[in-house]
């Protein structure tokens, strides 16, 4: 993850105030192109390796697609074209593409459970929630 660090200016009289140092974190992704090459670092506290790994899959159709650890808080993924790439284009579908696939790893957590009782219900001859059975 990019920070930046920075002195506070204080002009007050207090040595501590004068020395803090505030920390900015970037969570947006980073970005590097070509003309037929687009570069994105995201976030791994955000995004988590299943859904950058689906967002590159989704892509792998029309670009070849890798995806690396650019640094212990970032995931790096290459896209190349063998045309001209327009970047701000596939920048901006990539990103909408990796948000659906963190939405989708969030709510797997969260309800993956009910939706197997949800399939299992539905193909079952029986009720399997009746206490009565």
């Amino acid at each position: 993850m990019a920070s930046v660090t920075s002195l506070a200016n204080a002009n007050s009289g207090d040595d501590h105030k004068k020395n803090a140092t505030i920390e900015e974190r970037a969570f947006a992704p980073t970005q590097w192109q070509t003309d037929r090459t687009l570069c994105v670092t995201v976030s791994r506290q955000v995004y988590s390796l299943k859904a950058v790994l689906s967002a590159a899959y989704r892509f792998s159709g029309d670009y070849a697609v890798w995806v690396d650890v650019d640094t212990v808080d970032r995931w790096s993924v290459a896209i190349v074209s063998s045309t001209t790439i327009d970047s701000g284009a596939v920048a901006a579908l990539f990103t909408k593409e990796l948000i659906d696939q963190q939405l989708r790893v969030v709510l797997e957590q969260e309800f993956g459970n009910l939706r197997t009782i949800v399939v299992a219900q539905a193909f079952s001859e029986g009720n399997l929630l009746d206490s009565q059975e």
